[in-house]
């Protein structure tokens, strides 16, 4: 199964600002 690049980079970019806006302090 391969995956486009791109299709990682928008599910990263869409998940990413969901993830820090429900868990602000948690990553970095």
């Amino acid at each position: 199964m391969t995956i486009p690049l791109w299709w990682q980079n928008g599910v990263i970019y869409q998940i990413y600002p969901k993830s820090f806006q429900d868990t602000p302090g948690r990553g970095t």
